[in-house]
């Protein structure tokens, strides 16, 4: 029994170690565009995973709910994704209107999980499958079930 709590207390003194310091990552050596992107769409959420590289500039951030954000050297974000929650309405606005309204005609009850974006286009992935790739300005490239 004994065994038992020094096994639990270890175990909850790690996981308090490594939410502080992922909170402190953020805090010192996050860059304040990608705070700034965070805060505004996934205040809510608690980070799980945070890695930066300082050289590099690359970004990742985990969140408990299994929503994923990838930033580049810039600090601009290129890909939000879920495992298995829909993504926050604040990051789909983010979609050119034409595509938001696509979406929402045409799959009203099928929720997006990872929204992609390149230099010239948005790639987006509902559930189940269906990847739909638009341009800058929300027009359809492809559609693939």
């Amino acid at each position: 029994m004994k065994l038992y709590w020094v096994s639990f207390l270890l175990f909850f003194y790690c996981s308090l170690n490594v939410c502080a310091y992922s909170s402190v990552i953020y805090q010192e050596k996050v860059p304040r565009k990608i705070q700034v992107f965070l805060d505004k769409h996934f205040s809510k959420y608690e980070i799980e995973k945070l890695k930066y590289e300082a050289k590099g500039g690359d970004c990742k951030v985990k969140y408990t709910n299994g929503i994923k954000v990838k930033f580049d050297h810039n600090g601009d974000w290129e890909e939000v994704e879920s495992d298995y929650t829909p993504l926050p309405k604040s990051i789909i606005d983010i979609l050119p209107h034409p595509a938001i309204d696509f979406i929402a005609r045409n799959y009203p009850r099928r929720p997006i999980l990872k929204i992609k974006r390149k230099s010239d286009r948005y790639e987006v992935e509902l559930d189940r499958s269906l990847d739909i790739e638009f341009d800058n300005r929300g027009n359809i490239l492809k559609v693939d079930n």
